[in-house]
């Protein structure tokens, strides 16, 4: 049985996948919505998408279709292979492909915490200088 690792609120980039841990679509979707400096409402509309829509998709009640998640991954600036990967991909192979499988689920890791990083920088406010006396 594969356990799912869903994101704790404070930890942003603990993303992993040893064997055995599975980082699923719903709680890629949110960290990077998050990351982005959206809320539901501001990316639903952003995507064209209704914002209960957003809401099913990070509850995992629905799977967006194709369209609308390249529509979502447009609207997040994130390529939308990286969203489909981790939307498509529930099942775990077994026997050879597994060691393929767990290669490119890193390699998929490791872009969404590149792009967690770039959307996290992108919405932070600037650093004002500060003055000193004289």
């Amino acid at each position: 049985m594969t356990t799912i690792k869903t994101p704790k609120k404070d930890d942003a980039l603990s993303l992993s996948t040893t064997d055995g841990e599975r980082l699923v679509f719903t709680a890629v979707l949110k960290r990077l919505r998050v990351a982005a400096g959206f809320g539901v409402r501001r990316l639903a509309q952003r995507a064209g998408v209704l914002p209960s829509s957003v809401s099913h998709y990070e509850n995992g009640r629905q799977v967006p279709k194709p369209e609308a998640l390249k529509r979502i991954a447009q609207a997040l600036s994130v390529p939308p292979e990286l969203l489909m990967w981790f939307a498509y991909t529930e099942r775990r192979p077994e026997g050879a492909e597994q060691d393929l499988f767990r290669r490119v689920e890193n390699i998929m890791v490791r872009q969404l915490r590149l792009f967690e990083r770039a959307l996290a920088r992108r919405v932070r406010p600037p650093v004002r200088p500060t003055r000193t006396g004289g």
